[in-house]
């Protein structure tokens, strides 16, 4: 079931009205059409929330602009950040509506419903139902409701992602004129004739650079 909260939409906005719009969308209205209100006088406002049984015209309810000759705007409505509270056992995470558990006053913390407790002065202190410290059972300073709500927040936090390791080695560089052996420990080492002969440790062994090397030599002859 979709719930879409309408706003912009004045109080006395007969809900037939409401109705008519959202089933010219090809959507249909299921159960009753509720306005907010706010205060304790409990005061309308200008918003209504309406239940729309699932379809996949959904999407379409937000593209109305008008109802009543007014213009509304349609959303979904904000999650609440605050975690429900039992009013008969205290417990948090359910409503009294499922509860099935005994009583428990918010105020002094006994086995009675709330409105039953004899406590009507401020000045004995409260007992809270969850962690027996002297505030009422719905302080949301409790420790206790701290504790849930740090719960919750760390499992809703995206996890970042880690970065893919790789199984493959980096091939290692070589040190240039640094020819190492099997074991790791013989070094290449140049002769006394590489060393007068001018020849760098580069071009030691190297055939391209002996095979210039010699053909140079042919033509000093040749030139001799």
């Amino acid at each position: 079931m979709l719930q879409s909260s309408i706003k912009d939409l004045h109080h006395s906005t007969p809900h037939d009205a409401i109705i008519e719009a959202i089933e010219a969308t090809n959507n249909r209205v299921k159960g009753e059409i509720i306005n907010a209100r706010y205060g304790p006088d409990k005061k309308p406002t200008s918003t209504f929330f309406v239940n729309i049984e699932p379809s996949i015209n959904n999407p379409a309810v937000k593209s109305i602009k008008y109802i009543f000759n007014q213009k509304v705007k349609i959303e979904d409505p904000r999650k609440s950040k605050t975690i429900v509270q039992c009013q008969r056992c205290q417990q948090y995470g359910h409503s009294k509506n499922n509860c099935m558990r005994p009583y428990r006053c918010v105020k002094c913390g006994e086995g009675h419903k709330s409105s039953e407790c004899k406590k009507k002065d401020r000045t004995t202190p409260a007992k809270c139902a969850l962690c027996s410290c002297d505030h009422p059972a719905n302080y949301k300073g409790c420790e206790i409701y701290k504790e849930i709500l740090a719960r919750r927040h760390k499992t809703t936090m995206p996890r970042a992602k880690q970065p893919a390791q790789s199984n493959q080695t980096p091939p290692s560089n070589p040190t240039v004129g640094n020819e190492s052996t099997g074991n790791g420990n013989n070094t290449h080492s140049r002769s006394y004739a590489d060393a007068t002969s001018g020849k760098t440790p580069n071009q030691v062994n190297n055939p391209i650079v002996n095979w210039k090397i010699c053909c140079s030599n042919k033509v000093r002859k040749w030139i001799s």
